[in-house]
Formats: structure tokens, C-alpha cells, sequence
């Protein structure tokens, strides 16, 4: 099976507090974020282990938050398998999350993953 038919059936991201833009509708999550795998495709032996690389591209003007807000309210981005999967995630990275202000907070940082990850 290819990665990428992989991703599609193993991989669910949670994608919240993307930035809507005043009068328009809020645009559905895969309209904001496109996932792809480094590498493409590989070849996996049973009981064996492989480094898989997510890459995020949010489109521009928008953003979601990081996976550990500073704030308690917001919901953090996660990536994960589902449950009774053929596969175990032992450790995921993420990367470090850029810190801005939006004008629902104008007096503290928020945590927020924004362009290509």
C-alpha cells in the first residue's frame, strides 16, 4: 500500500482556530491545510520501524493553533492514528510554534502554526 492511500485512511488531524476573514463563511479544514508524507512511498516489513515526516502547508492568511496553547480555551492541533490501526505511533514532533496576537487576546501571545511546517 502506498503512503500516501496510507495517510489517507490512518491519519486524522484536528484542525482548529483557523482565521476567518470578516463576512465570509468558515472554509472547511482540508480547504486550510494540506498534509503530505516525505517520503512518498516505502516499503515496511512486519514488526518493522519507519520515520514518517508530515508536512502542514496552511494556507496563507490563516493559522491553527499549536499543539500545547498557552491557553486553557483553545484547542490544540493534534495528529494521531485511530484506534485499532495496524500501526503504532511511538513518538510524534512537532515543531516550534510561532507566538502572536490576535485581536480576540490583544494582551497575550498565542501559540499558532501558520505557512509550510
Amino acid at each position: 500500500m502506498s503512503l500516501s492511500r496510507l495517510l489517507a485512511l490512518m491519519f486524522v488531524v484536528v484542525l482548529v482556530g483557523a482565521q476567518v476573514v470578516a463576512g465570509q463563511a468558515l472554509p472547511k479544514p482540508e480547504e486550510v491545510v494540506k498534509l503530505r508524507a516525505v517520503p512518498a512511498e516505502f516499503t515496511l516489513r512486519p514488526g518493522g520501524t519507519a520515520t514518517l515526516k508530515l508536512v502542514a502547508k496552511i494556507r496563507p492568511g490563516f493559522h491553527i493553533n499549536s499543539n500545547k496553547p498557552l491557553q486553557e480555551y483553545l484547542i490544540p492541533t493534534e495528529v494521531f492514528l485511530p484506534e485499532a490501526g495496524a500501526f503504532e505511533l511511538v513518538e510524534m514532533n512537532y515543531p516550534q510554534p510561532q507566538l502572536k496576537r490576535f485581536p480576540f487576546a490583544p494582551d497575550e501571545d498565542v501559540a499558532v502554526f501558520a505557512g509550510t511546517l
